[in-house]
């Protein structure tokens, strides 16, 4: 079967209505292509696709765990370099060596409160911070000699980063700098990326007042959201969707939570309205996470409840009702062992 894609023929007539029906990357700046079929004028999303995804997952066997293959989950494409990091640190590193850095990063952040209490003691400002704590290392014996000895390398790690953290922030700033310029680095929310899509369905709604339902996919978020007296609606995706959590102490790397919301959507005339059904298909979370992983981070909630039906009249422009009870997500949030 030969399948053409024609720009001109996103709509689809549905009750007297029309449902705008499009993939979302030309709203992606990392993504669009403002001449398709222009080999010259490719968007970095297709380099990032054709270099670096599907050439991950032929290599990913060749891992410690078979995770490199995930890449094409990690989404937006601008937190790969962070989960590079955080898969290198809690899969491919030497577990003698990740165990060893373990308490030098859980303890980092006490070190420099400890830097605090003993500059105020060194100055003669408030002596009784560092001489309760002083105490307490004593009581702590052989713990407290070796929380000790770790607050001692990282006070003297800080000391040396003191040093050289002119130098490093230019430097720094100047490499983030020109990462965000090729769209490698970026620190976009979620929601803010869902509202890129809110104001384009808007527009679009403005364009076309018989439009009554915004359809796109491309951010792998299933949602649907009524704006105004019509609805933008997000298919979701059908692959293992990736949810970055910070550690709850320290400065380790940031853990990503596997899941799947396995959905689709059914669009249909009933009655002369729009009826717009969202299915679920359960399947349980991935167990995939350490138990390292796990001990770092609180589970983050992953999805949030969508209608089972939303209705939108097919005549008269009234704001879409939902129906039904939400769905919540039926698939086990239990992560597993390592």
């Amino acid at each position: 079967m030969d399948i053409q894609y024609h720009d001109s023929e996103r709509a689809r007539e549905v009750a007297d209505r029309t449902v705008w029906i499009e993939h979302g990357q030309q709203r992606d700046p990392n993504n669009e292509s403002p001449d398709f079929g222009n080999p010259y004028a490719n968007p970095p999303g297709y380099h990032v696709n054709r270099h670096i995804t599907s050439r991950a997952g032929k290599l990913s066997k060749r891992g410690r765990f078979n995770w490199l293959k995930d890449i094409q989950s990690v989404t937006p494409m601008t937190q790969i370099p962070d989960w590079l990091i955080s898969k290198y640190f809690y899969r491919e590193m030497s577990p003698l060596l990740r165990y060893a850095a373990v308490p030098f990063l859980l303890l980092f952040n006490v070190s420099l409160l400890f830097i605090v209490i003993l500059g105020l003691d060194v100055l003669g400002v408030w002596t009784l911070p560092f001489e309760l704590f002083e105490e307490l290392l004593r009581e702590l014996a052989f713990v407290g000699a070796l929380i000790d000895f770790v607050l001692f390398v990282n006070v003297v790690v800080i000391t040396l980063l003191t040093l050289i953290s002119i130098p490093l922030f230019f430097f720094a700033r100047d490499v983030k700098k020109t990462l965000r310029r090729f769209g490698l680095v970026d620190d976009e929310d979620p929601e803010e990326i869902k509202d890129q899509y809110i104001e384009a369905a808007r527009d679009v709604f403005a364009a076309h007042p018989r439009v009554a339902a915004f359809v796109y996919g491309h951010t792998h978020r299933a949602s649907i959201t009524p704006v105004d007296d019509r609805v933008v609606v997000n298919t979701g995706t059908w692959l293992k969707r990736l949810h970055r959590q910070s550690v709850v102490f320290g400065i380790l790397p940031r853990v990503f939570y596997p899941s799947y919301r396995l959905n689709y959507v059914r669009i249909a005339e009933d009655d002369e309205s729009v009826v717009i059904d969202y299915e679920v298909v359960e399947k349980q979370h991935p167990k995939e996470l350490t138990l390292l992983e796990r001990l770092l981070t609180r589970r983050p909630q992953f999805d949030q409840p969508i209608p089972e039906q939303t209705v939108i009249d097919g005549t008269t422009e009234q704001p879409p009702t939902p129906a039904g009870r939400p769905v919540v997500d039926h698939s086990s949030p239990d992560d597993g062992d390592e």
